[in-house]
């Protein structure tokens, strides 16, 4: 029996074509959003945040920790300076 204690018993192994779609995502994904993120940022720094996530993030507690996957330019992380908010774009 193994112990749940011991991470040696885990073994992540590399499936077939991982590498190569890494790197498809790399250069069709990561590469073209890095591309065009200051174009695509400046259209949006006129913007304000989304009301259904203000009311979201303004029925949170003080101190309430959230996290914003998909941040982009970050028009959310600071709705409330009472809140920790972490914002994570990849």
């Amino acid at each position: 029996m193994s112990d749940p204690q011991n991470t040696s018993d885990t073994q992540y192994t590399e499936y077939a074509g991982q590498h190569e779609a890494i790197q498809h995502e790399q250069k069709h994904v990561h590469d073209v959003y890095q591309a065009i993120a200051p174009g695509f940022s400046a259209t949006r720094r006129k913007r304000q945040p989304w009301p259904s996530v203000v009311n979201f993030l303004m029925k949170q507690p003080k101190g309430a920790l959230g996290l914003d996957i998909g941040c982009g330019n970050g028009r959310h992380l600071s709705v409330r300076s009472d809140i920790i908010l972490i914002g994570l774009d990849r």
